[in-house]
């Protein structure tokens, strides 16, 4: 039956003229004689992506389960996420030295770097996690090594080791986030990356990251309620692509005064 309609839909619609077959304009009503502007299709009064820090360090993360052997996972269940992380373009630069020379090596700032152990080195590789709080932060490190400098671009090295571990408690405030059970988890991950740095623009000029991590217990729908035991994770972080405009699944909980926050609670569930 649905075929015997499909085929009379084509029929019908080769039968009219190429005019009644060019795609109708979205924002007219029917029959009105109103100037087409007073017709244009509504815009929510937030957007996430209107936070998007202009000329920052924009980030897509990716997560997959891994195997024994550290490599992907051949299970047939095994999948992969992605999500992003957004830093400004002055809290990038402050992962540098003020003037960076072979061999200098720093800490990657406080801020920046629970931001990354947070939001981005979550499990959500089967569905959508819960963040961790500041509180669960147990171990967090992340130097900077500058490789060599030629003019102004510096070369970086970047390594690291976190441990976040939650009871299953919640610190995070009454938000939308908050979950309904306590489901204690934990990940613990080590970092390695590279860069290079454009000293006269203020930008990253490439950047990757890989981080090998242990992951353990269930958080939010994230799919693990059958598989809650200790398992291996992968993590690549790289620069976005210059049209990417997605806000990561946390920015409500960034905390940052360039973040536009919704009025009321119904905008926020948009």
């Amino acid at each position: 039956m649905v075929w015997n309609t499909l085929q009379q839909g084509l029929a019908a619609w080769r039968q009219e003229k190429p005019a009644a077959q060019a795609p109708g304009d979205p924002t007219a009503v029917p029959g009105s004689e109103a100037p087409k502007e007073h017709f244009l299709l509504p815009r929510p009064a937030h957007r996430w992506e209107d936070s998007r820090p202009a000329h920052g360090l924009i980030l897509e993360r990716y997560a997959r389960d891994l195997g024994p052997q550290a490599r992907p996972s051949e299970d047939p269940a095994g999948r992969w996420n992605l999500d992003h992380a957004w830093f400004t373009r002055e809290e990038a630069r402050a992962w540098l030295p003020a003037d960076p020379q072979s061999g200098q090596r720093v800490s990657m700032p406080t801020a920046s770097l629970q931001r990354l152990l947070r939001f981005s080195l979550v499990d959500n590789v089967r569905g959508q996690t819960l963040p961790f709080g500041v509180a669960e932060i147990v171990r967090a490190k992340l130097e900077i090594e500058v490789v060599r400098r030629a003019g102004d671009r510096v070369f970086l090295r970047m390594t690291g080791h976190s441990l976040c571990l939650s009871d299953g408690s919640w610190h995070q405030g009454d938000n939308l986030w908050q979950p309904r059970r306590q489901d204690p988890h934990a990940l613990e991950a080590t970092l390695l990356g590279s860069a290079e740095f454009d000293l006269g623009s203020g930008t990253f000029r490439s950047l990757e990251w890989v981080a090998l991590a242990r992951r353990a217990g269930r958080a939010g729908v994230n799919g693990r309620a059958r598989d809650a035991g200790a398992g291996r994770l992968g993590f690549y972080l790289r620069l976005a692509a210059a049209d990417g405009n997605v806000a990561p699944a946390f920015i409500a909980l960034y905390d940052q005064p360039w973040v536009a926050m919704p009025t009321s609670g119904r905008e926020l569930r948009r």
